[in-house]
């Protein structure tokens, strides 16, 4: 029977704590893209290409980091490989997306699919100042429940001129940062600069100010009408 080392097992731990290290820095990529990674980058891989690779890296990593544990005489490097990789899935894993370009978390497509409500208005979440937040869809008149339901539109548009000191969008492309947006008053939305407005919905037919998650930025308000 094939016996092996731990002397194995001891690279096999040291290769283990830089993997889980790489997994780590993988991580951090998603959460902050601009800073990590570039726009060359983000082109080639799309999300979905990017979370299997991250995720076959850290399975890939905590199998070998399982092993060591277990057969190395220094079992250091592999107890270290595992934290790093907990660090990791603490820090949301897979479950981040950075986009073409820099993303921010918006609709929350799962939970809006559970509820299949199609093209109604749905509620998916309640802002800190205790107003709705409602997934992209809302009545063309905001204060008529029998008008037609359409995609809410934010009222956000790339700025027409770059910022002093903005890098160059060779380099990170127009609408990388949120300072690239602008909220433009009497454009085709009927969206606040919170990414809301008041009017009728069917949790609340005599209206109530309310915000969108929208497909364009900011996805989510950036800030809040009511008290907090």
């Amino acid at each position: 029977m094939l016996k092996v080392s731990p002397l194995f097992f001891n690279g096999v731990a040291r290769l283990c704590l830089f993997l889980s290290t790489i997994c780590l820095l993988a991580v951090c990529a998603f959460h902050y893209p601009e800073y990590l990674t570039t726009a060359t980058l983000r082109e080639i891989y799309t999300d979905e290409q990017a979370r299997i690779l991250l995720l076959g890296g850290m399975l890939i990593t905590l199998a070998l980091s399982v092993s060591a544990l277990f057969f190395a005489l220094h079992k250091s490097s592999a107890a270290t490989a595992l934290l790093l990789l907990f660090i990791a899935w603490l820090a949301a894993g897979t479950g981040i997306s950075y986009g073409g370009a820099y993303h921010y978390h918006g609709t929350p497509e799962g939970f809006v699919d559970k509820l299949e409500k199609g093209t109604e208005m749905t509620l998916v979440a309640w802002a800190a100042d205790v107003f709705p937040i409602y997934a992209r869809y809302g009545y063309q008149d905001a204060m008529d429940a029998s008008s037609e339901i359409l995609i809410v539109e934010s009222s956000y548009r790339h700025k027409s001129s770059l910022d002093a000191n903005r890098p160059s969008v060779s380099d990170y492309a127009m609408g990388a940062f949120t300072q690239d947006y602008e909220c433009v008053a009497g454009s085709v939305s009927s969206l606040d600069e919170c990414n809301g407005r008041t009017g009728v919905t069917p949790e609340f037919p005599e209206g109530i100010y309310h915000y969108y998650a929208t497909n364009g930025f900011p996805f989510l308000q950036r800030c809040v009408k009511g008290a907090l």
